[in-house]
């Protein structure tokens, strides 16, 4: 019996240094996969020398948040969203972010005068990729709040509630300028990140 015993552990350890081969092999696998597509993007952002695509693969480089604009609209709360925000001035409080001339919603987010900035967590990865969509402004749905003048939406890391304080059309887009007239945040999550046209994650190293 002993014998039989151990002839069966043998087996088992056996069985799970295979499946642990064939799961490795899958992870390689995979990790090629994702390898050979980053390099492709590689090549298509490289391939007109200094042209649009090139200058948007540079720009590319840089790493940022992604933040999810809310203002109130006729039929309810919109939202677009944009990783062009940056904060401009801590006393005022101000913050700038950039609508592009072609938006869909340019008429809406220009004429705000109320409006918040929403600092997407990296679970609300979903909220960024239907926002970013033409024709997709409705956030009537969405689990919504009200922060000074503002909708805001649940789950942010950061809400800012802002007054429009300036606007200048620069080259194809509209720079927004607005005071903070009213903020939230969370002291945990991770966050959504952006770049080289693919989402990450942010998070504090303890």
């Amino acid at each position: 019996p002993f014998l039989t015993f151990l002839m069966t552990i043998g087996a088992l350890l056996a069985a799970a240094i295979a499946l642990g081969h064939s799961v490795g092999r899958r992870a390689d696998r995979a990790t090629a996969r994702v390898k050979n597509r980053c390099a492709e993007a590689v090549a298509q952002g490289m391939s007109d020398g200094d042209g649009e695509r090139a200058y948007r693969w540079a720009l590319g480089g840089f790493a940022t948040g992604v933040v999810l604009i809310t203002t109130d609209a006729p039929t309810g709360p919109a939202g677009i969203v944009v990783n062009s925000f940056s904060s401009v001035s801590l006393e005022p409080r101000l913050v700038l972010w950039c609508l592009g001339d072609a938006s869909d919603r340019f008429a809406l987010f220009a004429g705000a005068e109320h409006w918040a900035i929403n600092v997407l967590a990296a679970e609300q990865q979903d909220i960024s990729a239907r926002f970013a969509r033409p024709g997709a402004f409705d956030a009537a749905d969405l689990p919504m709040a009200r922060l000074g003048e503002s909708p805001v939406l649940e789950g942010a890391l950061t809400r800012l509630a802002c007054r429009s304080r300036d606007r200048r059309a620069v080259g194809d887009h509209l720079l927004i300028v607005g005071e903070v007239t009213a903020f939230d945040t969370v002291a945990t999550g991770d966050g959504l990140t952006y770049f080289r046209g693919r989402y990450g994650r942010a998070a504090l190293e303890i």
